[in-house]
């Protein structure tokens, strides 16, 4: 039993992990997107 609360704890905290990398990516590739128009707008 202990076991599987643990395994449990650790995919819960895996999938937090994984939400949040995912965010970040997100976040980076609007970022880069963003200077990309920037960028093409000056020409």
């Amino acid at each position: 039993m202990t076991f599987l609360v643990m395994a449990e704890a650790l995919m819960l905290a895996a999938a937090v992990l994984l939400a949040l990398v995912i965010e970040r990516i997100t976040m980076l590739q609007s970022a880069a997107l963003r200077a990309t128009v920037t960028l093409s707008r000056r020409r």
